[in-house]
């Protein structure tokens, strides 16, 4: 409070208003003050040459005749008058006839002064001068004594010790001068009275200045009060906090400009609110942009984008669908919150397939205010948790919807012109991502093509030194074999042997034979050119690949159990790209069963297809992996111990003969590679 009466708008205003009527104050009281004593002093001037005037008039006679006796008690009378201190009546030579006094102080100066008596004796009029009694200030007013007609002796006291008979004739010229009346007031009444009259008005102002000053306050704070408002208001806007309307009930020009400011603040803030909403939605547009921009993972773009977008349209949750290129159907890609409890996507998926059958985004953007009152899409039926709802379908270049952004609110939701903008915006963006992440993933494919092609051609080209060398390695080995073999036969069958050399050659012998087949599996292995097609039975295939691998499998540890039923309708296939497969899967699960285990290779046939069964109770084959194991060039072996071609050369092989392969897996149980070959007319049943 206190400050505000030293400092501020308010305190300047108050202390102007008081300064103001304090200072009219003082000066009406002065004007009072003065106009009094003037009127005092004219009152005082007017009775003072009254006086003078009228007692030169009943002087005239006394002055003819000199005597004082006459002029005394008319003397006596005049000091009997109010502000009359002095009285004294002279000749015209200036001779002192009566005086008479209200005290010495008033009387020190009873001769008459040259000039003033010249000046009586030649203007014959009354004046007034106020004069300094040492330290008392008088008005001194002089009146001539006139002889206003003849005078005779009959008129004057012939009796009179002054004037002798006679003497009339020389007193009877009119209008001559021959005397002087002076008369002296005091101004010490007129003096009290302006003292008594300044006391008044003191008191007056001193009792009316609280009143005053309370007046001069309210007055202050009514003026000061609006503005100050304003003021305030205005500094709110300016920090930026809030904002309350001034309130003035005043119908002037205060009140008009209280109005004015309401109104221009409340446009102010809206103003305002517009501007950071947009701020906030170009702000979500660019990091939408920038999220497109640096990366081409189609799920980490809508994750993001939707988190943008449920941020600017404070909706509930958003999701993302687009059309599969193989089923040609809508699929859930993208959902946002996904912590949400309430948000359940059985919900979303049962929303996108609604709005996708009753075709709601087949075109323009729909848009579901309330879907508890839309009877006609029903939409509560699919999912009763949403109310409001947008569908906006991302467009790609041949009109068609690639794919949809829906956005739902579990309340009732009214979208502004403005909101629907930024969201086609932002679907601008998202289907711009989407159409750069596709194209992407296309070239990935077509360059990961080009790069598998090239790897195949080189490990064809490979494989195919592998297999003539191995075709030449085969056949110098032969050579040797056939000489040992021969000479082991000419020792047995030359003479008699005991028992145990005989034995011995008979396993040099059995050895001998099992290396020449091994060697012979192994060109026909590495046979190149055209397939060449033959009868075949695949009980015979695969006995060979087991021998082929049979070593091997032992140095691991590993079992391989031949359960092939005894007698299969022949086919018509080539049978080394066969054994090539049947080598391929045996090999995978040898290097997978580290700890050891069981290989079972079961045929069967029916009716339909003659089937070959290769399992094994290894680790398995982890889901990840299972995806992939067809691919050229895919592997979990080491560079140096695999290409990765074996099961995708395999697939190619069991194709070209218009069979099938299947894989079942547990992991931490085992795998079982499924082989079937159809009956058709080229092949041969049993005879």
């Amino acid at each position: 409070m206190l400050e505000k009466l030293f400092s501020g708008f308010f305190a300047r205003t108050f202390w102007s208003f008081s300064v103001f009527v304090l200072t009219l104050s003082a000066f009406f009281t002065l004007i009072h003050i003065s106009r009094q004593s003037e009127l005092l002093n004219q009152d005082l001037t007017a009775r003072g040459l009254s006086y003078a005037e009228n007692m030169a008039t009943a002087s005239e006679l006394g002055v003819f005749s000199e005597n004082p006796y006459f002029l005394l008690p008319m003397v006596k009378k005049i000091l009997q008058e109010a502000d009359v201190v002095f009285a004294a009546v002279y000749t015209a030579s200036g001779q002192l006839l009566v005086t008479e006094t209200k005290g010495d102080r008033f009387a020190i100066k009873n001769e008459v002064d040259a000039v003033d008596l010249n000046r009586l004796l030649d203007e014959k009029s009354s004046f007034n001068a106020r004069r300094w009694l040492k330290d008392i200030e008088v008005i001194e007013f002089w009146a001539p004594v006139i002889v206003s007609k003849r005078v005779t002796d009959e008129d004057i006291f012939l009796d009179s010790d002054f004037l002798e008979e006679g003497d009339a004739e020389e007193l009877a010229d009119v209008g001559r001068v021959i005397g002087v009346v002076l008369v002296r007031l005091s101004q010490d009444r007129i003096a009290t009275r302006l003292n008594d009259l300044m006391m008044t008005n003191l008191s007056i102002t001193l009792f009316f200045l609280p009143i005053a000053l309370l007046i001069t306050y309210f007055m202050a704070r009514s003026i000061t009060g609006p503005i100050l408002k304003l003021n305030e208001g205005v500094h709110n806007l300016e920090q930026g906090g809030h904002f309350e309307p001034i309130d003035v009930s005043d119908t002037n020009e205060i009140g008009d400009l209280a109005a004015s400011f309401n109104q221009m603040a409340s446009s102010l803030k809206r103003k305002d609110a517009e501007i950071m909403k947009n701020m906030q939605r170009l702000s979500a547009l660019n990091h939408i942009a920038s999220v497109v921009s640096r990366s081409l993972d189609i799920k980490q773009i809508l994750q993001d984008a939707l988190v943008e977008l449920l941020n600017v349209t404070s909706m509930d949750a958003a999701w993302v669908c687009l059309r599969s290129s193989e089923s040609g159907k809508m699929a859930l890609v993208a959902a946002q919150p996904i912590d949400n409890p309430r948000v359940v996507r059985d919900e979303l998926i049962a929303i996108s397939k609604h709005m996708e059958e009753t075709e709601q985004v087949a075109g323009d953007a729909v848009i579901i205010e309330d879907a508890s009152k839309d009877v006609a899409l029903e939409l509560k039926n699919c999912a009763g948790s949403f109310r409001g709802l947008v569908c906006i379908p991302l467009i790609s270049q041949n009109n068609l919807a690639d794919g949809v952004i829906y956005i739902a609110s579990f309340e009732q939701y009214e979208f502004a012109e403005d909101e629907l903008d930024l969201l086609f915006a932002i679907r601008d963006e998202i289907g711009l991502a989407v159409q750069n992440s596709i194209l992407y993933e296309q070239l990935k494919e077509q360059l990961q093509e080009t790069k598998n092609a090239q790897f195949q051609l080189i490990s064809s080209a490979r494989l195919a030194s592998i297999g003539e060398l191995a075709a030449n390695v085969a056949h110098e080995v032969n050579n040797p074999l056939t000489g040992i073999l021969t000479h082991t036969c000419l020792l047995r069958d030359g003479r008699e042997w005991e028992e145990s050399d005989k034995r011995r050659l008979d396993i040099v012998y059995n050895e001998t034979m099992r290396i020449r087949k091994i060697v012979r599996n192994l060109l026909d292995f590495s046979r190149q050119g055209e397939t060449e097609r033959s009868t075949t039975d695949l009980n015979e295939v695969v006995k060979e690949t087991i021998e082929l691998v049979s070593h091997h499998a032992e140095s691991a540890n590993i079992k391989i159990e031949d359960n092939c039923v005894d007698r299969l309708p022949l086919l018509y296939l080539d049978s080394t790209q066969i054994k090539q497969v049947f080598l391929n899967i045996i090999n995978n699960a040898v290097y997978a069963m580290t700890g050891g285990g069981v290989i079972k290779v079961t045929s069967s046939a029916n009716d339909a297809y003659v089937q070959v069964d290769i399992s094994d109770n290894g680790p398995g084959i982890p889901a990840h992996v299972l995806a992939k194991i067809f691919d050229p060039f895919f592997t979990t072996k080491p560079e140096t111990k695999g290409t990765g071609l074996g099961l995708s050369v395999s697939l190619g092989i069991i194709k070209e003969h218009d069979g099938v392969i299947e894989v079942d897996t547990t992991e931490g149980k085992g795998t079982t590679f499924t082989i079937r070959f159809p009956m058709s007319k080229e092949n041969l049943p049993i005879s």
